[in-house]
């Protein structure tokens, strides 16, 4: 599997009941990823960790040559309550060292939650240059989030555009606000680029 050979915890075990579930050494390892999966809250809810993924393992499901993701990945997600319909989750994902095309560009966190009769929050940043904070109401289908750039280097746009642009310079700072009905969603906001320039 994932092009290594896997172990499972010898003595593992699940059981399924009714509003009952049980994980006892749900643990998959190929000596340095590992996937595992515990019982929580009295055995009604679910935890799953994953760590020391690269980030690359996406592109055997994205086709996209102009940008290669890469850095070591752990996620980490729980359901509370699997047997009730408005289920509390919460999930996280983490790359300390996140790169595109080999262009290193600090850690990634993203953060996400849904409490009970609550929207959907998320919040994500990426270095010191992006943060984006957000909700999402499945009800009323409605988005609201703002994205924040600082410093924000303009050689991303270069995976982008065509081939032929290079040494792109400059920086970008930006407040964006994205959302609506998912029906109609608009972006609004203003930027400014500081010291840019590209060569074709």
């Amino acid at each position: 599997m994932l092009g290594t050979k896997w172990n499972i915890h010898a003595r593992n075990n699940i059981v399924f009941g009714n509003e009952y579930l049980s994980f006892e050494n749900m643990i998959l390892s190929d000596g340095y990823r590992n996937i595992e999966v515990n019982d929580i809250n009295n055995n009604l809810g679910l935890s799953l960790d994953i760590n020391n993924f690269n980030l690359d393992i996406i592109h055997g499901f994205i086709r996209y040559d102009k940008l290669k993701f890469a850095g070591t990945t752990s996620i980490s997600a729980q359901v509370k309550n699997l047997f009730v319909k408005d289920k509390e989750i919460s999930a996280y994902i983490n790359i300390p060292d996140f790169t595109i095309n080999t262009d290193t560009y600090g850690a990634v966190f993203i953060d996400v939650t849904k409490n009970p009769n609550d929207p959907l929050k998320a919040n994500v940043s990426i270095g010191d240059f992006l943060a984006i904070t957000g909700t999402y109401d499945e009800k009323a289908k409605f988005v609201d989030s703002r994205i924040k750039l600082r410093q924000a280097p303009m050689k991303i746009i270069e995976y982008l555009l065509k081939d032929g642009i290079k040494n792109t310079e400059g920086y970008i700072d930006a407040d964006i606000a994205f959302g609506g009905p998912t029906s109609d969603l608009k972006i609004d906001g203003k930027g400014k680029i500081n010291n840019g320039k590209t060569i074709n």
